[in-house]
């Protein structure tokens, strides 16, 4: 069975996001210009997106006036420097709470191209509040992912000293911080009711952990396959994870949660990464495998019914990653093609699928940023449960990608009619708001 190193991947991120332009406000009390809240509400959301200088910008995709710009959440890049004496200051991507209410965002800082010294996790108010941190200790934040009811925040740490991971949970009033779970690696699914977590950690246990005053840890006593997040359905009874039918064998499995008992849904070969429809009345399935000749995971896509396993449709092709549309009409996918010169890095197309008609319907072919197929693509199925590219509606895509050498732009994909793609920021990953 052919094993992706996530924790490797996890690291090379960090070391990636070392090597960038960055930067982090030298004050968190930076007001951010006040929104027309009820306007926007009432539209279609927000894209948040970190530019191509590091910082921090959110833009009302409906704005489509000759004054509508970004608006800059932050405005203090600063570079990693080969000098061992220079500050650096870096954000990490950017994550909507799913009330659409506020935006969390890593911010580290250190010297030279040392270890980060000071990591903080900072949240921006919707209607133009102060940023303020809810987290800041000396361990890095690599991925943080918020409570379905908004009022609480999963931060997965590293240790600048080894590669231990802990899952910390904090609250908005910036409570919390402790960690609650530790693994290498380490991945997790918040259940809807926001009182409970399903841990995956160090590829060999799948526990669910109830967030009481004491944390209480229940193992499923499984036997594992080769997956990285797992998934809680919509309704909080079962769950989505690989699990081990024999030594060099496994299956995706739906999970009833109350007593652990896993029924058989599909046989995997490689990596499994999958999510639930918004519904719940279906899963997405690819098995990423490295046989390509880009050497990156990517595998064929798979559509089941989540009751019984029955497919509904399979797309052969390199698959990389998926995003479901937040009405379950919709799957959008991206899957890797050669670019028309000969490069060595490959271009990606993204491609829609209806639900029931289930025909590939290619929407746009693309140079992708090295941000976003480096650190977010490797684990979109941790993403979908923090992040979207859609948008509230379901009718348009956000997506980024490399315009040339030195520029990356952030484009509003209209899926529906002849909108085509608009140019709404420069920038290398953007995400929208579910609300």
């Amino acid at each position: 069975m052919t094993r992706w190193p996530a924790h490797r991947l996890i690291a090379a991120g960090l070391a990636a996001a070392l090597s960038t332009s960055a930067c982090l406000p030298g004050s968190v009390d930076l007001p951010l210009p006040s929104l027309d809240v009820e306007r926007i509400t009432d539209q279609n959301g927000l894209i948040a997106f970190r530019g191509d200088d590091g910082n921090i910008y959110i833009v009302n995709p409906l704005d489509t006036s000759a004054e509508a710009r970004p608006i800059q959440v932050t405005d203090d890049a600063q570079s990693v420097s080969e000098d061992e004496t220079a500050p650096y200051h870096i954000y990490g991507m950017p994550s909507w709470s799913p009330d659409g209410e506020y935006l969390a965002f890593a911010a580290i800082s250190g010297t030279g191209q040392g270890f980060p010294i000071d990591n903080q996790v900072l949240l921006v108010d919707r209607d133009g509040k102060p940023v303020r941190s809810v987290y800041d200790d000396t361990h890095i934040p690599v991925y943080y992912n918020w409570s379905p009811d908004s009022a609480q925040i999963g931060v997965l740490t590293q240790s600048a000293t080894n590669q231990v991971f802990a899952l910390r949970r904090v609250g908005v009033d910036g409570t919390g911080g402790e960690a609650i779970d530790v693994g290498n690696p380490l991945f997790w699914a918040w259940a809807p009711d926001s009182g409970s977590l399903l841990v995956h950690a160090s590829h060999t246990r799948l526990a669910a952990l109830s967030l009481d005053a004491v944390v209480q840890e229940r193992d499923l006593g499984l036997p594992l396959g080769f997956f990285a997040t797992p998934a809680i359905s919509p309704d909080g009874r079962h769950a989505l994870a690989a699990v081990a039918t024999g030594p060099s064998t496994q299956e995706l499995a739906r999970i009833d949660l109350s007593t652990g008992a896993a029924q058989s849904l599909s046989a995997v070969t490689n990596q499994a990464a999958f999510t639930w429809s918004p519904d719940g009345a279906r899963a997405a399935l690819v098995d990423l495998g490295l046989d390509n000749k880009y050497g990156f995971p990517a595998g064929p896509l798979t559509v089941l019914a989540t009751a019984d396993g029955t497919v509904e449709t399979t797309v052969d092709e390199d698959v990389i990653a998926f995003f479901w549309a937040p009405n379950s009409k919709r799957l959008a996918y991206l899957a890797l093609v050669d670019p028309k010169d000969g490069a060595s890095t490959p271009n990606i197309t993204l491609k829609l699928l209806d639900v029931g008609g289930w025909t590939p319907r290619e929407v746009l072919v693309v140079s992708p940023t090295g941000t976003y197929l480096t650190q977010v693509v490797p684990y979109f199925d941790q993403y979908n449960q923090s992040t979207t590219p859609w948008s509230p509606d379901s009718s348009s895509f956000v997506l980024t990608y490399q315009e040339s050498q030195n520029s990356a732009g952030v484009y509003l994909i209209n899926l529906d009619g002849a909108g085509g793609a608009r140019r709404v920021g420069s920038g290398a990953v953007a995400f929208w708001s579910s609300r």
